[in-house]
């Protein structure tokens, strides 16, 4: 991992270091990069000595020369690197009257005006171009920018030395070419240079791409990195120019299957879904179950001897026997849900008078009463009276200690509500 740190840092460092040269103006000829970098040299040396000043005075951040020199910064230094001859004469000219009005009229007449004489005068451009007679901060950042700027004039001086000479030396070799009087060829030179320098920015920011793309995804597989390597190399699966993109098809591989999982189990869901919905369909608005049975003797007799009726006889004579599944939650029984014989899911019959206007209710009990306990809001509390409710948690069975009394009524056979079915839990 440091290992690949140093070459990130290395490659970084190329690319802003071809950026930078990248950014440099054409210039023509010897003369252009005196103008160019004396002016611009000017201009950064007024800045370093601001920040010598400050360092050594006692100003606070909020001070007015502290505000002149962040605003002196912003606007003609912060992208001087990005700015050609025309760009850097045009803040020449305005530099004077902004330290007049930013608090650095000092600054204006004892440095920034004798570097421009000693410009206008051509002279040598070299350390004693750029001295000074103060010692604030002890010129720590003046001596720093004088040495950076006379590198980078001296830098683009050598380049027109040695084109110089190439073209002497063409000229003695073909005395019959005549000298190019607007000296186009080091503009040439600068353009071959340039594209170089970006190639080089190219090939080097491609590179770091790639290791650091590299690096983060094997840090993001830290697990499953030998997984996939391993499964790329015994399998003999397609081969790629670099391994992490075979581990990321790998990735997108599982990705896709996974996704088949998930969806299976979505239709598993759906399908599971539909079987609930057909059994719910099996009850009818009011929560009774309808349930389609089969004639099985051996059970309907099973479940008949199981009950246990304890029937109070009244006055009326009984004609016809109906049997329901379980009431409506206002304690009535629907005359169409009625059934002529005992079903595995009915709990009550009724049994009508001659005239068919009155009957008895009964509860059956039998092996499903557990159910009706379950859900004795449905089952039990719209006809019946519970003696020991208290009970319900422990109990097992229903035992009807006496019958309750219906009336007929449009399509219905309602609850007489003073004469419920009385039950008891056990």
């Amino acid at each position: 991992m440091k290992t690949r740190s140093k070459y990130a840092v290395t490659l970084l460092f190329w690319v802003l270091l071809s950026s930078t040269l990248c950014g440099r103006p054409i210039l023509k000829d010897s003369t252009e990069v005196y103008n160019y970098w004396a002016k611009r040299g000017i201009i950064e040396m007024v800045y370093s000595y601001m920040q010598d000043y400050l360092a050594t005075v006692d100003t606070t951040k909020d001070s007015k020369e502290s505000k002149g020199a962040k605003a002196f910064r912003s606007n003609f230094i912060t992208d001087i690197d990005d700015k050609g001859i025309t760009e850097i004469e045009k803040d020449f000219l305005e530099i004077y009257q902004f330290l007049i009005n930013n608090n650095w009229k000092s600054t204006g007449n004892k440095i920034f005006q004798p570097l421009i004489e000693k410009s206008n005068q051509h002279s040598s451009f070299d350390e004693q171009f750029f001295s000074v007679s103060t010692t604030y901060n002890g010129n720590k950042n003046w001596n720093a920018k004088r040495k950076s700027i006379l590198k980078e004039c001296d830098f683009d001086l050598k380049k027109f030395k040695k084109q110089s000479k190439a073209e002497q030396g063409g000229l003695r070799n073909n005395p019959g070419v005549a000298e190019n009087p607007d000296n186009t060829k080091p503009t040439s030179m600068n353009q071959i240079d340039k594209f170089l320098y970006f190639l080089v920015g190219l090939i080097a920011g491609g590179l770091l791409i790639i290791m650091y793309s590299k690096d983060r995804i094997y840090s993001i597989l830290s697990t499953e990195r030998n997984v996939y390597s391993e499964s790329l190399i015994k399998y003999g699966e397609k081969k790629y120019l670099f391994k992490y993109i075979g581990i990321v098809a790998k990735l997108k591989e599982r990705k896709d299957d996974k996704k088949k999982e998930i969806c299976n189990l979505k239709n598993e869901i759906n399908q599971l879904k539909s079987e609930i919905e057909k059994a719910n369909n099996k009850y009818d608005g009011s929560g009774k179950e309808l349930i389609d049975t089969k004639d099985d003797e051996t059970l309907e007799k099973k479940t008949v001897s199981n009950v246990t009726e304890w029937e109070v006889v009244t006055e009326i004579d009984s004609t016809e026997t109906i049997y329901f599944t379980i009431p409506e939650s206002d304690g009535s029984f629907k005359i169409i849900n009625g059934k002529k014989s005992k079903e595995l899911d009915c709990f009550y019959k009724i049994e009508t008078d001659k005239n068919n206007q009155k009957g008895r209710l009964f509860f059956i009990s039998g092996d499903y009463d557990l159910r009706a306990l379950d859900n004795i809001d449905y089952y039990l509390n719209p006809v019946c009276e519970i003696e020991n409710i208290s009970d319900r948690s422990h109990a097992k069975e229903i035992i009807m200690i006496k019958n309750g009394t219906v009336v007929f009524s449009g399509d219905n056979w309602n609850i007489d509500a003073k004469n419920k079915v009385k039950i008891k839990l056990k």
